[in-house]
This record gives structure tokens, sequence and C-alpha cells, in this order.
């Protein structure tokens, strides 16, 4: 069924750009891309996340659920935030890894090298195994689910968890 929904949105002119979603080219959701890549986001409103790299290795945050209790938050301590994250560096580098797997594009390795200081075999030594089988590839600096790899994604990405 994936494969023919793809081969379908193919020839209507749409990119896989992520494991579950098209786009016309120069199209694709920049907002998605930005939890995928590890950028930094703001959340404005109530339930609102966000996510930022410093303090290194990161931190999320969520604002109160409840817009009545966002406004009572905001209105008596001027922020709303209700919960804080710090990540470890090793939860760090794991979200960098399974959510830069889901762009087609892959995790720019040198990326990782600059954020975390160690390269991505060194931190993850079974991709060499994942490679082997068939379900990554490493090409031009990129690390990517092959189309075989694409099919088993959940479970690849929980080799790095």
């Amino acid at each position: 069924m994936a494969e023919l929904a793809t081969a379908r949105l193919g020839s209507a002119g749409y990119e896989r750009y992520e494991i579950s979603s098209y786009a016309r080219s120069g199209f694709a959701a920049r907002h998605n891309l930005s939890y995928w890549d590890g950028s930094d986001y703001l959340g404005l409103g109530a339930g609102a996340h966000s996510f930022s790299q410093e303090p290194a290795p990161g931190v999320r945050s969520t604002n109160e659920r409840l817009p009545e209790r966002y406004l009572a938050a905001v209105g008596t301590t001027g922020t709303a935030v209700a919960s804080v994250e710090r990540l470890t560096e090793a939860t760090a580098r794991a979200e960098f890894c399974f959510t830069g797997l889901r762009q087609t594009v892959g995790i720019d390795v040198a990326s990782f090298h600059r954020r975390f200081g160690t390269e991505l075999a060194a931190a993850f030594p079974h991709v060499s195994d994942l490679i082997g089988d068939g379900l990554l590839d490493l090409a031009a600096g990129r690390l990517r689910l092959t189309p075989r790899g694409l099919a088993f994604a959940d479970t690849v990405s929980a080799t790095f968890v």
C-alpha cells in the first residue's frame, strides 16, 4: 500500500521528503523539518512546546495546557512554562538521529559531530550493521534510510534509543 501511494504521489509531481510526508518541489513543511533537523523552536500559547539546543545538549519546555491556567500564570509570573526537561547527552544524540532519519535526506554526519563533539559512528557503532543489512546508506556525508529501511523505519529508529 505504501509503495502504491508513493508511486501515485510521485506521478502527480509530489516528492517524498520525510517518512510520511510528500510535497511538490519547494513546498515541504518547514515547520515539520525544523523538528526533524534539531533546530530550536519557540512555542507560544497554551499547551505549546519549545526546544533549545542551549544550554547543551538541549532543553525542552511545555506551557500550561489549559488556557485559563496559561493566562493566570502569565499574569502572575510573566511566563506559563509548566515543565522543563533538560536532555542528557545520550537522549540528545538519540533524538538527533531518530528524528533526522525521518527526513529522506537523512542525517548530516558533520552536523552530528559539530553538535556533539564525537563521530556518529563512534556514538552508535551499530550503524555499520544497519548499513550492512541494507537498512541505512551513508553517502556524501549523509546517513539515510534506504528504500528497504523506510519499510522498517520504526525498528531502525528504535536502535538509537
